[in-house]
């Protein structure tokens, strides 16, 4: 079995501690689990272990959630997070909504808000949502709790009329000027899926992998040898030449009168010869690079999915054999990407409550 747990020779042991503490977070902010479930999904000795998880109580990130009915002898002890050893926060932003959730340490719901995106500027954007958050902040489960760490997912494309970068120096500088013992951090959108799809158990690790959202833009991620390559410039990630699918759909009405998805899903052939046009070459193009990147798996997400089997059939003709192709799992219920700074910033504040 390969182990989680990252082995480097002439790491001083501290070190070593430190990293399993680290992986034993990991695993149990995906699923809560006996001390033998632990050390066979990291590769340690139980005795290691039990000094690991000793530590995590003491520091109350840790704590024992129920014992497992047996017939005889001792019953296993499950371990999990402590859900109310802290708090977070995240926040999801695109051209058309803003998301903005507080959550325990386990990454439950503990007050959340969304609002429309019809702001005039940025600005405007910022201060609505820091009035926001510190009015969500009200919450009797939140008083008393200081917030280290928001998690802020943005369209790579940037918002009103400027570029990613512009956007996240801006967000990081303002949000973090209405509470300055908050951390704030602006990701992509895309990244942030990506890392639910895999946080959340859905991807493989270690494999080669490339996620496009085919929303506002076709917006790449990738991960590749286990490591996110996060886009932090203008223009990273973004395939050129695609419109978004709000674009995409009134382009096909304004040709055919007709409405995109519906006539799809009813396998109109002037939907599908229309959707072939615009992806073939698209996913044609991109399986060239990913080939050359070594990508094992393509998943898409975004309004594309609600286009079915047949639209998955276009995309793996256009990719060939050489990759697995198929939807992400998440975002049915909440915006996948506000799942992924969810667990960021979760994972984000259990680590500065163990290293205090």
């Amino acid at each position: 079995m390969e182990s989680n747990v990252v082995k480097i020779y002439g790491k001083k042991q501290l070190d070593i501690r430190e990293d399993n503490k680290s992986a034993v977070i990991n695993v149990l902010l995906q699923q809560e689990s006996t001390l033998p479930q632990i050390a066979e999904k990291l590769g340690l000795s139980l005795t290691a272990l039990a000094k690991v998880m000793k530590e995590l109580q003491q520091k109350e990130v840790v704590r024992i959630v129920k014992e497992e009915t047996v017939a005889y002898g001792r019953p296993p002890r499950v371990y999990g997070i402590n859900g109310d050893c802290a708090i977070a926060c995240a926040a999801v932003i695109t051209e058309q909504t803003v998301v903005v959730y507080y959550v325990d340490m386990r990454g439950f719901q503990i007050n959340e808000t969304s609002f429309a995106n019809d702001f005039g500027s940025l600005p405007d954007l910022i201060n609505c949502v820091v009035k926001k958050l510190k009015d969500m902040k009200k919450h009797p489960r939140l008083q008393g709790n200081a917030l280290k760490y928001l998690y802020v997912g943005i369209p790579s494309v940037g918002l009103f009329g400027a570029g990613f970068c512009e956007n996240r120096l801006a967000i990081e500088e303002c949000a973090a000027a209405g509470d300055r013992g908050v951390k704030v951090i602006v990701r992509r959108n895309v990244d942030l899926e990506m890392i639910a799809e895999q946080e959340y158990g859905f991807l493989k690790r270690g494999a080669g992998i490339a996620l496009i959202n085919l929303d506002d833009c076709a917006d790449i991620a990738l991960k590749l040898g286990g490591k996110l390559y996060y886009g932090l410039e203008d223009g990273h990630g973004v395939w050129p030449g695609y419109d978004g699918f709000e674009r995409l759909c009134e382009s096909y009405g304004a040709e055919t009168g007709g409405d995109f998805f519906a006539d799809y899903v009813s396998n109109r052939t002037e939907a599908e010869r229309f959707a072939e046009n615009v992806f073939f070459p698209i996913f044609g193009e991109l399986g060239k690079v990913f080939f050359f990147l070594g990508v094992e798996e393509v998943r898409i997400s975004g309004a594309a999915k609600r286009l079915g089997e047949a639209f998955l059939s276009l995309a793996r003709r256009a990719f060939k054999k050489d990759f697995r192709v198929g939807y992400t799992r998440l975002g049915k219920d909440v915006p996948a990407a506000l799942s992924g700074a969810v667990w960021l910033s979760t994972y984000s504040t259990l680590q500065d409550k163990m290293a205090r």
